[in-house]
């Protein structure tokens, strides 16, 4: 087994994805528990389960495996979300799509819809 030179575990499953890799998260580490896959960078929007059939392919791959989805009260999240260096923003900016809103001056309201 050898590591891949990924920065994140969100890269390792696009690289996954792309290349039809069965278990999806092959090479990804040898974690039990992950948190937060999603990947942002200035050209590069990956959420694993809102993109590129991820959550098909996690189920295919461990279909026993569990998925905690914690959520927050809407306007508590959007708040956190404009104060964190503007995340909606940079989403648009990174070209994040299916569902986020792809509008440089969305408002809260619409952010609020996404979540």
């Amino acid at each position: 087994y050898e590591p891949r030179k990924m920065t994140t575990i969100g890269e390792c499953m696009i690289e996954n994805t792309n290349n039809n890799t069965h278990p999806f998260l092959k090479g990804c580490g040898n974690a039990m528990v992950w948190s937060d896959t999603g990947v942002l960078r200035s050209n590069l929007c990956y959420y694993p389960f809102l993109h590129r059939q991820g959550l098909e392919r996690f189920y295919e791959s461990y279909p026993h495996g569990t998925i905690l989805h914690v959520v927050r009260n809407t306007s508590s999240w959007v708040s956190s979300a404009f104060r964190w260096n503007n995340l909606p923003k940079r989403w648009v900016k990174a070209g994040c799509d299916n569902g986020f809103p792809t509008n440089l001056n969305a408002t809260a309201e619409e952010w609020g819809l996404f979540y």
